[in-house]
């Protein structure tokens, strides 16, 4: 890829708060980092797409509030069908005067591009904002929804208008009163909340289970969170209607839904954030798609799992809700400081050290609350968004954010994001996705170094944002206005992706390069179009006031595609579209309704419609590269399966064989990837007349146009075959190396592989982490390093292994993905075996082709039985390893990744004692509890003080119960059980205790079979003066310290000592109420200074005894 590279010297803040705030609620995180470095800007030698204005930039009316003019999440600027006169519908709110109230209004725009009627939607003067718009595909007649105060009380209500729209004649509007707030809502622990206020809604038409009817989906999203930050969880409302309804001013009849998995995240205590939107498909299924943020109850600490989701509901929204999720995170590496300084350019703001090339730094998804999401004419889900460079301390690079897609297929239940702008080069195997500092050939090399000191890697910035100034409204205006949008695709295919960049006009604002003076005033509408089905983007068309005369004295600001572009015809190769554009003119550029406002003048702007008819790309070539086969006399057939990077290759993708012959490659045979039931493969046709030829494959990806080699390799069997449907595929696995990151926490750890690297030699693999090494255990052997006489030397595929550090750290494996059809086998009895898919699955898919012969699972999460309500393992994870018992000698076959109930199970966990320690053996009991134990709390296992298992606790026909995994490894110990209530989070002591039995079971559910635990009376509940835990540990920055006080008063020190036994610092010298208290460490001295990483000892000194906590600092 050729670039045009100008080069500035940016002097970038060097720590700032990123506060996303009012509109929405405001919370804050610090997570936000800036560099002195010198950067370029990115400009491709890709043309973008030839365009030209059918309707100049008209105004509607002058509005006087400056802020997101449309839904927060929907396209308020819909296509009207042909049938029914074509042209557009628009909606959006504004104030006609200063001090007049926020109103909805409703546009309609002919065909010819004028604007016939413009007026408010409803006739109550009231407080109205962020209105949706959908078009019934049939009728071509508009449905609008909006919040509004209407009533005595404080809350909202939403409100529905259907406009007849008779004769080409608007605004014959019927209303409805859909959502009353307060709305009640019960979460699936069973609290009940009645003050919730659901706002801003979103609109989507689909089918209706009712023949001659459509439905329409309302989302609306709440305002009140029961949790401690803003958690906006959605409340449906949806209902059936057809043409002769709204033309009749028939009022619809409502029915409602919600999810109860986000119910219960808006009362959580720890604290997951949603930005979702809503569609469906025409089978009736309705998804919810977006990402969430996670933490920890403090608010700042992250919680470390799949943030990009879609929840879906079949049976038009009436069936269950369930969640299917994936990481956004695209790994990156670290370039060296300079040419001669090789030490990782991006340091760690915690440690001090270059962080790593493995996960350490990464894209991930940020400020994209105000995302939609489309589907294409394949089903397939797309969702644009910001990507910004993060760090593994959770702070992200706030000059290199990009803008992506993801795109969710439901026939296979599988994410895969996209580069839109900028886009790596095609021939880029090396990076995951664009990478600032290596756009060009050779790949995994930094292309160029500053020449002004000190020296830098030269990256490309970006600013995909419609305002310069981040620390706009108190550091906020990258929650506020971030506003990607992207169209559905019409029947040909054509996607229009919309968003504003602001990065020429930063760099005179902010840092003063007064070659882009002209900038000063002009924030820019980007807009990438794709002819295929977002599988191909254009490099963006660039809208400003400098550049583009028709928008001169133009200040665009939060701009809304339609909904689809219309089809004009062929050009050639090139398809014709026309895309309609709703913006506001800001006279100020900056909001001045927000608060804190960025400026004082409330002089408005215009609220204008525009459209474009544009040149699409040709599509990318239909045919794969190989040529024709040569075809020879006789020949073999090989049934494949067929995987591109460890995931089904597509359909269209296409496999090639190839012989050498003296040197030369010679094509024999290629076929077209079908996917049928989720798996892809082909019946490939070889053309050999010799037995004992080596054949070897290629693959070309159709989206990609990318060809990739593949592992496997085959002996040619004249008239032979090789492989079966569905049973016996030979899989072929093409695409580059993977690297598998397995997390190791200090003792044991029950690990597996799913890749298979160049050597399996137990040296080779831990190589890098050897010093910690304390052991390696299997059934096959022993490992320890520095021991001559060691039994277990090597790794094998589908094993498991019990691995004991004496430190965290993190084992990094090279190596191709693990070929899923190789059988494991498996003996009578107990076995430990591996976890060789690349993604997460449901435990009982992927155990599926043994579900006969399965008697228990388990595992470091827990454990599972067949027909066990109480079970607590519900999934298998990649890196994990697993005891598994059968009835009789089988073999495991994993499924490949075709359409899978996946889902996310967090690891258990109890802060006041943490995950359980994991042992090489376990025994499992099935518990019963009195009526203190209610459904969602946890039913805790200690021997010795340490926390041997968790399990929730669940109820199932009038019992009370769980099944739980104690790890053990000596016959005989003393167990005790506490019960920890999900609430007040109060312990009490359980009776009786349980002597250990390591590989044995306790309890039979099929037989009624159970061990009752009942509350210890003397002891109830537990409480004494006492150090609990600490959390994190280890940890980073700072771990909050538990300790318990009894009902005594007395005088306490809590000290912080190194190893050398000398004093760090005095946490806290007095008295404490009795009770649970929580105390700070944040990694100082007594003077302030951050001590060095390593081990400390926390000491507890009360009324003459002392008590000890072990912390680690890892930097």
């Amino acid at each position: 890829m050729n670039s045009r590279i100008l080069v500035l010297l940016l002097g970038i803040i060097t720590l700032a708060t990123l506060l996303p705030a009012q509109e929405m609620v405001p919370y804050s995180n610090t997570n936000k980092i800036g560099l002195e470095t010198q950067t370029k800007v990115y400009s491709s030698s890709r043309i973008a797409p030839e365009y030209a204005f059918t309707r100049t930039p008209i105004p509607l009316m002058t509005s006087y509030y400056d802020y997101m003019i449309g839904s927060y999440r929907g396209l308020p600027l819909q296509v009207i069908p042909n049938n029914a006169g074509g042209g557009y519908f628009m909606t959006y709110h504004g104030r006609r005067m200063p001090s007049s109230i926020r109103r909805v209004f409703y546009s309609y725009i002919n065909s010819q591009g004028n604007i016939v009627d413009n007026s408010e939607i409803s006739t109550e003067q009231a407080i109205e904002g962020y209105p949706t718009l959908a078009v019934d595909p049939v009728s071509g007649k508009p449905l609008y929804a909006w919040h509004g105060n209407y009533d005595a009380d404080t809350q909202y209500e939403i409100k529905c208008a259907a406009d007849a729209f008779l004769s080409g004649l608007s605004g014959l509007f019927t209303y409805q009163m859909i959502i009353n707030n307060p709305t009640t809502i019960t979460a699936p622990d069973g609290i009940v909340t009645t003050d919730n206020d659901f706002n801003w809604p979103t609109a989507v038409i689909g089918p209706s289970p009712i023949p001659g009817k459509r439905r329409i989906y309302v989302v609306t999203t709440n305002s009140v969170s029961h949790s401690l930050y803003p958690v906006e969880n959605p409340y449906i409302a949806y209902a059936d209607f057809n043409e002769a309804d709204i033309e009749n001013s028939n009022n619809f009849v409502w029915s409602y839904t919600s999810i109860p998995e986000q119910n219960q995240w808006n009362v959580d205590i720890t604290w997951r954030r949603p930005f979702y939107d809503i569609t469906c498909d025409n089978a009736g299924n309705l998804y919810y798609a977006g990402y969430h943020t996670a933490y920890e109850s403090d608010g700042t600490t992250p919680i470390n799992e799949p943030d990009l989701d879609v929840f879906i509901c079949p049976n038009y929204g009436q069936g269950s809700w369930r969640r299917v999720s994936s990481s956004s995170h695209l790994n990156m590496w670290n370039p060296p400081t300079s040419p001669t300084d090789t030490t990782g350019y991006f340091v760690s703001l915690v440690t001090g050290q270059p962080y790593g090339d493995n996960g350490d730094i990464y894209f991930a998804i940020k400020n994209s609350g105000h995302l939609n999401v489309s589907m294409d004419n394949e089903g397939k889900l797309h969702i644009c968004a910001i990507w910004a460079l993060t760090n593994c301390d959770n702070h992200y690079y706030s000059n290199f954010q990009y803008v992506k897609e993801f795109v969710f297929d439901p026939q296979t239940e599988t994410f895969t994001i996209k580069d839109i702008c900028p886009q790596k080069d095609p021939a880029d195997t090396f990076n995951t996705t664009f990478c600032p500092w290596d756009l060009e050939a050779p790949f995994g090399e930094v292309d160029e170094f500053s020449n002004i000191a000190p020296s830098n890697p030269l990256m490309v910035s970006d600013w995909p944002y419609p305002h310069w100034d981040d620390t706009a409204h108190d550091n906020t205006m990258q929650f506020h206005y971030n506003n990607i949008k992207i169209t559905n695709a019409n029947e040909q295919g054509m996607m229009a992706a919309v968003w504003q960049n602001s990065e020429r006009a930063r760099r005179f604002n902010k840092y003063g390069d007064y070659q882009y003076s002209a900038y000063e005033n002009t924030p820019e509408i980007w807009i990438s179009v794709s002819p295929d089905n977002g599988n191909t983007w254009s490099e963006p068309i660039i809208l400003n006031n400098v550049e583009t005369f028709e928008l001169e004295g133009i200040k665009p600001m939060w701009v809304y595609p339609a909904n689809f572009v219309k089809y004009v015809g062929m050009q050639g190769e090139h398809k014709i579209g026309k895309l309609g554009l709703m913006f506001y003119n800001d006279y100020t550029w900056g909001s001045n309704v927000i608060n804190p406002p960025y400026h004082m003048n409330q002089d408005g702007g215009q609220v204008m419609f525009t459209e474009l008819q544009i040149v699409f790309p040709a599509q990318p070539p239909t045919e794969d590269p190989f040529g024709e086969p040569i075809v020879l006399s006789s020949s073999m057939t090989v049934m494949a399966g067929v995987q591109i990077n460890g995931d089904m290759a597509s359909e269209g993708d296409v496999v090639a064989a190839y012989v050498n012959i003296d040197g030369i490659p010679q094509l024999r045979g290629k076929e077209t990837v079908q996917v049928i039931d989720g798996v892809a493969g082909c019946l490939l046709q070889v053309y050999t007349e010799t037995n004992g030829e080596i054949v070897y494959f290629k693959v070309w990806d159709a989206s990609t146009n990318i060809v990739y080699f593949v592992e496997e390799t085959l002996n040619s069997i004249v008239n032979g075959t090789i492989g079966e449907y569905p049973q016996d595929l030979f899989w072929l696995h093409a695409g580059t190396s993977r690297l598998q990151i397995i997390n190791l926490q200090t003792g044991w750890n029950m690990i597996s592989l799913n890749v298979h690297p160049e050597s399996m030699d137990i040296t080779d693999i831990f190589n890098d982490i050897m010093s910690s090494m304390v052991m390696i255990k299997s059934p096959d052997g022993v490992f320890v390093p520095d021991n001559p006489y060691n039994t277990l030397t090597s790794l094998a595929d589908g094993k498991g292994y019990f691995v004991k550090v004496s430190s965290p750290c993190n084992l990094l494996v090279y190596g191709n993905a693990i070929n899923l059809a190789q059988p494991i086998n498996l003996n009578l009895g107990w076995n430990l075996i591996g976890y060789t898919p690349q993604i997460t699955l449901n435990l009982v898919v992927a155990l599926a082709n043994i579900a006969d012969h399965l008697i228990q699972i388990k595992g470091e999460e827990g454990v599972y039985e067949p027909n066990n309500p109480f079970s607590n393992l519900s999934i298998l994870r990649p890196g994990k390893a697993y005891w598994i018992k059968v009835n009789t000698s089988c073999s495991l076959v994993y499924p490949p990744y075709g359409k899978q109930d996946v889902i996310y199970q967090p690891v258990l966990a109890y802060k006041k004692y943490g995950t359980p320690i994991v042992k090489t053996n376990s025994q499992t009991v099935l518990c019963s509890l009195n009526e203190l134990a209610q459904e969602g709390d946890i039913l805790a296992a200690l021997v010795n003080g340490e926390l041997r298992g968790l399990s929730s606790i669940k109820k199932n026909n009038g019992i009370t119960g769980a099944l739980i995994n104690i790890f053990t490894e000596e016959v005989g110990e003393i167990i005790h059980f506490k019960l920890i209530k999900k609430d007040s989070e109060t312990v009490f002591n359980l009776i009786p205790d349980l002597l250990s039995a390591p590989g044995e079971a306790i309890g039979n559910y099929a037989q009624g079979i159970y061990y009752n635990l009942t509350p210890d009376q003397n002891q109830v509940p537990e409480i004494k003066t006492a150090l609990i835990s600490a959390y994190p540990n280890p940890f980073t920055s700072s771990t909050s310290i538990s300790l318990s006080m009894g009902k005594e008063k007395s005088s306490i020190q809590l000290n912080i000592y190194n190893l050398r036994g000398q004093k760090v610092k005095t946490l806290f010298e007095g008295t404490l109420e009795s009770g649970i208290h929580n105390l700070i460490w944040d990694a100082t001295d007594d003077k302030g200074r951050k001590v060095a990483s390593g081990i400390y000892y926390c000491k507890l000194h009360s009324a003459g005894k002392s008590q000890l906590l072990k912390l680690l600092i890892l930097k």
